[in-house]
């Protein structure tokens, strides 16, 4: 259980930083490549654990002063390997797959905040400069939707352009939340992916409709409830009893083929939740029974932007 917060000096003292939290923290995880390495032709940082039998990657990567953490999940995994085309990924015929956090302008994190529940997740906040933030996040679930309680993985990242004539482009919007579909690198969108086994092999949900090329033991479909609900959701600011937002767990919904109707519940992103932010103010920190969240706003806290008042909370344990 454990919490720190403190700067870096870019992606891949982030990524080396985020290394000795989870070795000092997380119990069960292994750490199986944490040093720099290419990345797609760049000098970039490659860091990779896991706990049972899914790979969790989180890559720096750096085109053209650009700045990301590249996010996804595999089977297997070869040190000596490509870093961003691991074997049992999701794709394969030679095509990347991630969600990916950033762009951090200068390659210069303001402020970083890590979080862990000790042994089951960790989520990890940017300020990728003033009051302007970035996500990403790692670990495992339960799944109550199948008798057993099965123990299954997710790894999760958020991106908004770093350009400021795109801070509200609809498609970041989008594609930016904790929850939603990941895609290809080539189409610049982040999202949440998902790995479980079904007693025979790991097979991957990926909430998407914008797949192209092959797709290796995979589960395509895309999350059109979750947009309904936050447009019902953001209605909803602080009480007026309590003066606290409501905190609403974050679903991952899927479906079992692209455009279907019938999405499905594959799990809930735990240790994180939607809030508003009318009465909050930037990683403000605020108790609710028990239990302590540190809050963020999706973006950044602006009724003129897209973002507006929504945000994320966290839950801190130390």
């Amino acid at each position: 259980m454990a919490y720190e917060t403190g700067t870096a000096s870019g992606i891949n003292n982030l990524l080396s930083k985020l290394a000795t939290f989870i070795g000092a923290n997380m119990t069960g995880w292994t750490i199986d490549k944490n040093s720099a390495a290419t990345v797609m032709s760049t000098s970039g940082y490659w860091l990779t654990v896991h706990k049972n039998s899914v790979y969790h990657t989180m890559l720096g990567y750096h085109p053209s002063g650009n700045h990301y953490v590249y996010t996804y999940l595999h089977t297997g995994f070869n040190g000596a390997g490509t870093p961003q085309q691991q074997s049992g990924r999701p794709l394969n015929a030679g095509l990347d797959v991630y969600g990916y956090a950033g762009n951090i302008t200068g390659d210069a994190v303001n402020t970083y905040h890590f979080f862990s529940d000790g042994d089951q997740c960790c989520h990890v906040a940017i300020e990728i400069s003033p009051n302007l933030y970035s996500f990403f996040g790692f670990g495992q679930y339960i799944d109550q939707t199948v008798s057993g309680n099965t123990v299954k993985d997710f790894i999760y990242s958020t991106f908004w352009s770093a350009y400021s004539s795109y801070y509200d482009d609809p498609w970041s919007l989008h594609n930016s939340k904790i929850g939603q579909g990941c895609r290809e690198h080539d189409s610049q969108h982040a999202g949440t992916m998902v790995a479980y086994n079904d007693g025979v092999s790991t097979k991957f949900v990926i909430p998407t409709n914008s797949f192209s090329g092959t797709t290796t033991n995979s589960i395509q479909g895309y999350i059109n409830l979750y947009d309904k609900w936050m447009q019902k959701y953001q209605i909803y600011g602080a009480g007026n009893f309590t003066n606290h937002s409501v905190l609403q767990p974050i679903p991952v919904m899927g479906c079992p083929s692209p455009n279907t109707a019938n999405p499905r519940l594959v799990c809930y992103i735990p240790n994180v939740a939607l809030c508003r932010l009318e009465t909050y103010e930037i990683a403000q920190e605020i108790t609710i029974g028990s239990d302590t969240w540190v809050v963020f706003p999706w973006r950044t806290k602006a009724a003129s932007t897209k973002s507006t008042m929504n945000g994320y909370a966290f839950k801190k344990i130390v």
